[in-house]
């Protein structure tokens, strides 16, 4: 291998004159003459600076305990399998440091938003919106059927929220919280819509 290539010469010149693409390894195509050897470098030195992100390159565990063939990079969004995460932060000196946060879990074709909050100094500033429409987006992106939550029964501006957005109460579960208050299952049915 010559050090001024990227992959062996004789996957990227061989013997013919053919110029056709060529597969280099599964999901790796090598078209001759596409970019030169200094847009190569350039592109190999950008990755080589992502891995220095916010959050270092790291191997996420999937659920059983079981590392990830492939190591991930944070670049702001937290990403973890099946798991989406948004948190509204702002600078270090702005009170509060945290705004708000949404966590929900997405497995098959359900996606399902475990908790939303909001720092109850900045409510009502749209940041509930902005989290919810923000998790719709992603549901919707990777396909999702519906997006599921549960909410208090005696929390109605929380459910009059959720029905702003079209989700359905589509049954009681009793008992649901610590306390012993029963809680409504949600329902957004995305398919359709």
């Amino acid at each position: 291998m010559s050090e001024d290539a990227l992959f062996p010469l004789t996957l990227i010149q061989p013997d013919t004159d053919d110029a056709a693409p060529r597969v280099i390894a599964p999901g790796a195509v090598h078209v001759p003459g596409w970019l030169s050897l200094e847009q190569q470098r350039w592109i190999v030195q950008r990755f080589g600076d992502w891995t220095h992100g916010p959050v270092p390159l790291r191997a996420a565990t999937l659920p059983g305990g079981h590392q990830m063939s492939v190591r991930t990079l944070c670049l702001g969004w937290h990403w973890q399998p099946y798991r989406y995460t948004r948190v509204l932060a702002g600078a270090a000196d702005v009170v509060p440091r945290i705004g708000g946060y949404l966590f929900a879990v997405s497995l098959y074709e359900e996606f399902h938003i475990n908790k939303i909050a909001t720092d109850p100094r900045v409510r009502h500033r749209g940041y509930g919106r902005l989290l919810l429409e923000d998790a719709i987006a992603r549901a919707r992106s990777i396909g999702a059927d519906s997006i599921t939550l549960e909410v208090r029964v005696s929390n109605a501006p929380a459910r009059e929220f959720y029905r702003s957005y079209g989700f359905r109460e589509a049954f009681r579960r009793k008992a649901y919280y610590q306390d012993g208050e029963d809680a409504f299952a949600l329902v957004l049915p995305l398919k359709g819509c």
